[in-house]
């Protein structure tokens, strides 16, 4: 593949072309920069990224959209160290959906254009996908 199916020139500066490949690339280079293993998750049963950052369509002003999937809900403590440490490795501001089998219940029951939009669209980083759940 030639580099010129990848870039375009603009003056002196090379910018990604908008394409299905730098897409991927992307997505690829997000997810190296996700160190799952690192993290004290055992309070988790699954966890995901959904949007910008899912697709490869993110930007240095996209934010970092995830799900986690609990038992029972977590301390804000736990809740506050995953954010953080995403924070950290992603360098964007992270927002966290936490879900229960009844808030997951609950969200294909009054919104589910966005809870197929997640089921279908996200991509799992840990434990269990949300439609197993």
């Amino acid at each position: 593949m030639k580099a010129s199916h990848l870039l375009i020139k603009s003056g002196n500066v090379y910018h990604p072309l908008n394409s299905a490949r730098i897409n991927a690339i992307r997505v690829l280079m997000n997810l190296e920069n996700i160190k799952i293993d690192s993290l004290d998750l055992g309070w988790v049963k699954g966890m995901g990224v959904f949007g910008s950052w899912a697709a490869g369509t993110n930007t240095y002003e996209s934010d970092f959209d995830s799900w986690v999937l609990v038992e029972a809900y977590p301390s804000e403590f736990e809740l506050a160290q995953l954010q953080k440490d995403l924070r950290l490795m992603t360098g964007a501001e992270v927002n966290m959906i936490v879900l229960t089998r009844g808030k997951l219940e609950d969200l294909k029951a009054t919104d589910p254009p966005f809870y197929n939009s997640l089921v279908r669209r996200s991509l799992v980083l840990k434990g269990e996908s949300l439609e197993k759940y």
